[in-house]
């Protein structure tokens, strides 16, 4: 008898394989399911959830609580902040561009299992039933090369609504923002940007600037109205503008770009202040607080909250800021550490010392006590 080549009991076997599969993946398709109920589930027993639902092909139904796009991946949430989370593919970036937070809709997807909340991958939409839109034809005239320009409140309001919709229309687009100025700071790179009112009181929308524009924020407030040209960089958390620049109402950089420089420190080095001053200066804007203060010496007042050291073993002393959480972080020279042992908390102290800046805290270094 002839023997049968190996290469052909290979495709035999893989053949039976698919076959046996066939019913088990017929039978998985059949669940179907509320989002509320199979994030019930996983929350009661993730271990029984996962031996009934995990690798397997289900239908799940709720509202769209959100519609994300982030590293790369789409999404949308069913059933709540935390709920179930359902990935596609960038194929499907069309039909959820199409999507509205509210909406009820069918998703079929393989649950992968729970991390926070419940989620799916390889997912489609099935009902309702939402095809791509046509893309529309290319556009020569030169309105379409002029700026889109929309509100900080509804360019927060698309992106809350709709992640991806919002991305497909200004993601890498150069744009024209009209806002009210909410907080004028610097990030933990040092890098400057302007927030400005969003959609609610507690996020906005983060403008990075140029320097060019960086130069004019120390004459702003939290309040000013202002008008940006930048390009949208997408969101993550917040939305995030970047390579900002001050503009009139008619999208052009103004050509007088002089600073004023008046803004000085009142008395150069060795000006005094309280330090509930210095410290709402600085949460009032950044930069013109640098201006006046970093690098500079002045005398501080304040009343001790605290007396430590840091992670590489530098003595500081904390001083009350405009709140009862965060202060001023005073780092003392060592002829004041010797003076520290007589101290405690809510001795009122004057001290010299050279503003270093803020990073999450306003800091001053090489700091001595003074009368």
């Amino acid at each position: 008898m002839k023997k049968t080549p190996s290469w052909l009991k290979f495709i035999k076997h893989t053949v039976l394989l698919c076959l046996l599969s066939l019913p088990v993946l017929a039978k998985s398709e059949g669940i179907q399911i509320d989002a509320s109920s199979l994030y019930d589930e996983y929350k009661d027993n993730e271990v029984a959830a996962d031996a009934k639902y995990k690798g397997k092909i289900i239908e799940v139904t709720g509202e769209i609580d959100h519609v994300s796009s982030s590293y790369g991946e789409s999404s949308i949430t069913l059933g709540g902040v935390i709920g179930v989370t359902c990935y596609f593919s960038k194929s499907e970036e069309g039909v959820l561009a199409n999507l509205s937070k509210g909406q009820n809709v069918t998703v079929r997807g393989m649950v992968k299992g729970k991390m926070m909340g419940v989620n799916l991958k390889d997912c489609k939409v099935i009902s309702p039933g939402i095809s791509a839109p046509a893309e529309a034809g290319q556009k020569n005239d030169a309105a379409s090369t002029k700026p889109a320009e929309i509100s900080s409140e509804d360019l927060d309001a698309a992106y809350d609504a709709n992640e991806v919709k919002a991305d497909s229309q200004y993601k890498g687009k150069t744009i024209l923002i009209k806002g009210t100025i909410t907080k004028i700071d610097k990030d933990l790179f040092d890098k400057t940007y302007v927030e400005l009112h969003g959609r609610s009181d507690f996020l906005g929308v983060q403008c990075y600037v140029t320097q060019a524009a960086h130069n004019k924020l120390a004459d702003m407030s939290v309040g000013t109205e202002v008008h940006l040209k930048g390009t949208v960089k997408g969101k993550s958390m917040i939305v995030e503008l970047e390579s900002c620049d001050l503009v009139n109402q008619s999208g052009e950089t103004p050509k007088n770009d002089s600073v004023n420089k008046s803004e000085a420190a009142p008395n150069g080095n060795n000006s005094e202040i309280t330090a509930e001053d210095l410290d709402t200066a600085y949460d009032a804007n950044e930069v013109k607080a640098d201006n006046q203060y970093k690098g500079k010496t002045i005398i501080i007042k304040g009343t001790i909250t605290k007396i430590a050291k840091d992670l590489f073993d530098k003595t500081y002393v904390e001083l009350r800021g405009k709140s009862t959480f965060l202060g001023l972080q005073c780092y003392v020279t060592p002829a004041a550490q010797s003076k520290l042992g007589d101290m405690t908390v809510g001795t009122e102290v004057r001290l010299k010392g050279k503003v270093k800046g803020k990073m999450m805290i306003v800091i001053l270094e090489s700091c001595d006590f003074v009368q």
